[in-house]
């Protein structure tokens, strides 16, 4: 049991001294802390706290536990010298595309491709996998199939979670106009257990290694794998526009798992998945940009309500599970189309029937009474705020 633990402990020891794991854990604090001087800057309260992106940044550990159990049975070994090719490949793709750039398509894409080419034209011994004697396609099959999953894991926490708590942003459009719009930002942190080998082995899984275990000659830890999401939202619902990212990802992941396994049967289809997996994903993100420039502007203002693109939390509107994107039709049965509107309404009235039209085109009254400690606001930002606004669609918030 006590050796057990050790092994446990020594496993978790590696996943907080990891580069990768420091990295995650500043990304989420520093995107914290631009998305509230965002908010204060341009609509001069912040909407959520700024340690919002710390909380999300572990909702995809679940996913990498649950794979955990699939990679200890499989007894998957990693050599040492290609967990550093993907912790440089990591830091690279950020440094180049910011957060779209925290993507397995990349990091292990690209080091997949590496690592291929590298034996293939690379007679020396490689650092990379120097721990490794004799054919590596195992290993590479390995590596494309939990590329793969890692998109599939990607896919759903883009498509369930990314849409909640955006921040929201004033643009001013071509014509001079302001509109409102959405911005989603978030890294995500899943831990996947692999083994090191500690020497040289000759196969890189050992599928009774759990069963067979020396302590001598394996070094479980857990690796943080990086998922990061960033898209400007301004033509579509936010919750429309990351369902459309989310599912294009879950078919280029099951396309990726695919050509992963036909590895099996020719080495060509370790390069193609490589290479499906970067074109792929980026495409996605090109064709999403696309969709939101070509549409008309979702957040604007209208001929009957006003938009919400901002709900600050604690507030009435978030008791009342008013969302972003929803429209407030009328306050105590009065019109509303400017954001002062609700303002002077309850400025005369501190009970409130609000006419509320979701994003599903359904309409529904919520009854509130306001207290004291409210100061006659709801606590949301319509489209036609006046507060500070960018000049063009694609200038980055924060």
């Amino acid at each position: 049991m006590w050796d057990s633990l050790m092994i446990v402990g020594k496993a978790l020891f590696f996943l907080l001294i990891n580069p990768l794991t420091f990295m995650g854990i500043y990304l989420a604090v520093t995107l914290g802390a631009n998305r509230v001087h965002h908010e204060r800057t341009h609509f001069s309260t912040k909407f959520q706290s700024s340690l919002l992106e710390i909380r999300t940044l572990f909702q995809g550990v679940i996913f990498g536990l649950l794979l955990s159990i699939a990679t200890a049975l499989l007894g998957i070994v990693v050599p040492t010298g290609f967990l550093f090719l993907i912790i440089l490949v990591f830091q690279v793709c950020y440094l180049l595309f910011q957060y779209q750039g925290l993507s397995s398509a990349y990091s292990l894409g690209i080091s997949l491709l590496a690592g291929m080419l590298m034996v293939k034209f690379w007679t020396e011994d490689h650092f990379f996998f120097h721990n490794i004697q004799g054919d590596i396609t195992l290993f590479a099959i390995f590596l494309a199939v939990l590329m793969g999953v890692l998109l599939l894991i990607e896919g759903h926490l883009i498509y369930w979670k990314a849409h909640t708590y955006t921040s929201p942003m004033l643009v001013t459009s071509k014509r001079g106009k302001t509109i409102g719009g959405q911005i989603a930002k978030r890294v995500w942190l899943v831990p996947v257990l692999i083994f090191v080998p500690i020497g040289t082995v000759s196969e890189p899984v050992n599928w009774s290694l759990l069963f067979t275990w020396e302590a001598s000659k394996w070094l479980p830890i857990f690796f943080p794998f990086l998922i990061g999401f960033s898209h400007e939202m301004i033509g579509r619902p936010s919750k429309a526009a990351c369902e459309y990212i989310g599912s294009k990802i879950f078919y280029l992941a099951i396309a990726v798992i695919g050509l992963g396994l036909a590895g099996f049967i020719s080495n060509f289809f370790l390069y193609a998945v490589a290479m499906v997996a970067i074109i792929g994903r980026l495409a996605i993100t090109i064709l999403a940009n696309q969709k939101e420039r070509e549409a008309a502007p979702y957040y604007t203002e209208q001929a009957q309500g006003a938009v919400v693109i901002g709900v600050i939390s604690g507030t009435p509107a978030a008791k009342m599970k008013i969302a972003v994107g929803e429209k407030i039709l009328t306050l105590n049965d009065q019109p509303i189309h400017q954001h002062a509107d609700i303002y002077n309404i309850l400025q005369r009235q501190n009970s409130c029937l609000i006419e509320v039209e979701g994003v599903d085109g359904k309409v529904r009254v919520i009854p509130y009474l306001l207290k004291p400690e409210d100061h006659h606001e709801l606590g949301l930002v319509v489209t036609t705020y006046s507060g500070r606004t960018r000049h063009t669609f694609e200038d980055s918030s924060y």
